[in-house]
């Protein structure tokens, strides 16, 4: 139930902080990897068999929100760069065309 997702939350929240706190550059994008976190362990929580304590779970969704996360921004990242290099590249394409 929605009570017993909270209440493990509550209890484990540690886990979170401690890793997003370690992978999260400032306060923002703390905050926006802590809400990912619980909206992906919410939308896992039907299949938690508790196999595992609800902290192991708990921590390996964190750690795969966070790994996804920056895959995302990385490749946000790249494209950027590569929109940036693309005229230095295209002048330097033209340049040697036309030695």
């Amino acid at each position: 139930s929605e009570a017993q997702f909270l209440e493990q939350v509550r209890q484990n929240q540690g886990i979170i902080y401690k890793l997003v706190g370690l992978y999260a550059n400032d306060g923002e994008e703390k905050k926006d990897l802590y809400q990912e976190v619980l909206l992906q362990a919410w939308k896992a929580w039907s299949s938690f068999r508790q196999e595992s304590k609800f902290s192991t779970w708990l921590y390996r969704i964190c750690l795969n929100t966070i790994f996804t996360q920056q895959r995302k921004k990385h490749r946000v990242d790249y494209a950027n760069s590569l929109e940036e290099i693309s005229p230095a590249v295209q002048n330097s394409v033209v340049q040697k065309e036309d030695v």
